[in-house]
């Protein structure tokens, strides 16, 4: 087994899950994620419809095999209540960031039903002005 590649702070403000994500990730990242994620979704959002802001600082690239385990987090979020998501990308210009948002969308897959909706941002913002519109 690997170290983890690729480190996050995680919080939880009214019915928000807060994500500062930074990268790239590998596969002992993305599980760690997973495990915290549950856990404060459970503790904290649990019963109730939330949303999600993930703002990314460098590159948000995952490795591949770490895909199918955030592709099952997506799906148990949505069963527990997600409903949006706002990715910021301040560095949308950078090479990396068409491979972050294509890695996203292959996550977010694992929504046919379309069930939660994602936004990529740029300015944090916009991107929280989006979800008060939204009911957050």
């Amino acid at each position: 087994m690997y170290s983890a590649h690729g480190h996050y702070e995680i919080s939880v403000e009214n019915k928000i899950l807060f994500i500062e994500a930074y990268g790239p990730w590998n596969l002992e990242a993305a599980q760690e994620f997973d495990r915290i994620v549950r856990k404060q979704v459970t503790e904290h959002l649990s019963g109730s419809t939330w949303a999600m802001i993930a703002r990314l600082h460098g590159q948000g690239i995952y490795t591949p095999d770490s895909i199918p385990l955030l592709q099952e987090l997506h799906k148990w979020r949505i069963e527990s209540g997600l409903r949006h998501i706002a990715i910021i990308h301040e560095n949308r210009e950078d090479s990396g960031a068409g491979i972050t948002e294509t890695q996203f969308n292959r996550v977010y897959e694992a929504d046919p039903e379309h069930l939660c909706v994602e936004h990529y941002f740029r300015d944090p913002y916009e991107a929280k002005k989006w979800l008060l519109s939204e009911g957050y």
